[in-house]
């Protein structure tokens, strides 16, 4: 566990994308599959039921600090996070990692699963017993755990290249492997990332257009007759590629960042498209007949859920 608090506490502490790239991906390397899995679950927005109520947890803190109740809640007024609040209250917030915290896939798999079904005065024995030896970080990553609110700040994007490094895989086919994998983290989960796949849907790579410097009137001795060429307008969207193959159907950005959660529009009604067919073209917002301004696709692409 304590590789993983130290990943946390860096990319807490640092906005810098390529410090964030560095530490991920020295993590990714080194860590266990089964640990790497659940961090990979819980960097993409995964999450743990509830165990213990936010309520219960300030009272059991209150009682093992023989502190009122409102002083613990005035606390959490001024810090505004509840787990951080109440591992800043512990005594041994200063010293390092104690070491006391078990491995992650442990943690979330058995022993909360179990501590939650336990009777209350169990559960605040046990509580007890880890803020008698936890650090500051190892608390605040139980009570996190615990209150099923674990979230850190790391864009798809981030992962799948740290991912594709520590792997030594392309980033396309790293995030075709992840792609709509939100499913329960396990060994064999985080292996499949490493498995060479001949059949995912990955896209092909994108052939961009570039202007020509230094064309001036050349074009047709250059370039040949303006006859041979189709021209159509640069519509203002996101370049996309769709991808049928297997069964499945991708959608991609030029970036290599998968789409497909995110416009189910329109990727159901390509799923009758024979295999192996890839569309590349412009994602855009249609309204009555009318290419929208790009805004209107970018909220789109921010939303979380689409409903």
């Amino acid at each position: 566990m304590n590789r993983f608090l130290a990943l946390y506490r860096a990319l807490d502490q640092t906005t810098s994308q390529q410090a964030r790239l560095a530490v991920l991906t020295q993590y990714f390397r080194e860590e266990d599959p089964h640990e790497a899995a659940w961090v990979v679950y819980l960097l993409r927005g995964g999450h743990l039921r509830r165990f213990v109520s936010p309520r219960r947890l300030r009272e059991w803190i209150a009682a093992f600090l023989d502190l009122p109740l409102s002083l613990i809640e005035a606390a959490y007024q001024q810090v505004g996070d509840l787990a951080e609040t109440l591992a800043l209250l512990l005594p041994n917030r200063e010293r390092p990692f104690s070491g006391a915290l078990p491995p992650l896939a442990l943690l979330a798999e058995k022993i909360l699963p179990h501590i939650a079904t336990l009777p209350e005065s169990a559960q605040q024995a046990w509580l007890a017993q880890q803020w008698e030896q936890l650090s500051f970080w190892e608390a605040y990553l139980l009570h996190k755990l615990l209150l099923g609110g674990f979230r850190v700040g790391v864009a798809e994007g981030l992962l799948i290249a740290a991912l594709a490094e520590a792997l030594e895989l392309p980033p396309a086919q790293v995030a075709a492997r992840l792609s709509g994998a939100l499913n329960h983290p396990s060994p064999s989960f985080y292996e499949q990332l490493r498995t060479p796949h001949t059949d995912s849907p990955e896209p092909y790579p994108f052939f961009l257009a570039y202007p020509i410097e230094e064309l001036g009137n050349d074009f047709q001795e250059k370039l040949g007759s303006p006859t041979a060429y189709q021209i159509e307008w640069k519509w203002d969207g996101v370049r996309v590629q769709l991808v049928r193959r297997s069964g499945k159907v991708a959608l991609w950005s030029r970036g290599g960042v998968p789409l497909t959660e995110g416009f189910p529009d329109v990727v159901i009604p390509h799923q009758s498209l024979p295999d192996g067919t890839v569309l590349d073209g412009e994602l855009v917002i249609l309204r009555e007949n009318q290419v929208q301004p790009f805004a209107a696709i970018q909220r789109r692409l921010l939303r979380k859920k689409v409903t």
